[in-house]
């Protein structure tokens, strides 16, 4: 693997050798990240990691708020129903 620039949006890191969900991320972005899943709660299921992570690598950087979206079990129906067009 080589070095990168990062892929995320708003960073112009160019020494990136760590590889996240197929794109090159830099230190300062993986630290920033590191940080928000500290917020995620104890509901966070395993399938829902990799959106998540997909969530933050597109947010600019220095601007991620550092906060996840609670829901119990009715929001997750309500979304669900939203997303199947219901």
């Amino acid at each position: 693997m080589g070095v990168m620039p990062c892929q995320r949006e708003n960073c112009h890191e160019i020494m990136c050798d760590r590889l996240l969900n197929g794109r090159y991320i830099c230190n300062e972005c993986l630290a920033e990240l590191e940080a928000w899943r500290t917020t995620w709660p104890d509901t966070t299921r395993v399938s829902d990691v990799a959106n998540l992570i997909e969530r933050f690598l597109a947010s600019p950087k220095g601007r991620f708020v550092l906060s996840n979206d609670s829901c119990d079990a009715e929001d997750v129906e309500k979304e669900f129903r939203r997303r199947i067009g219901e």
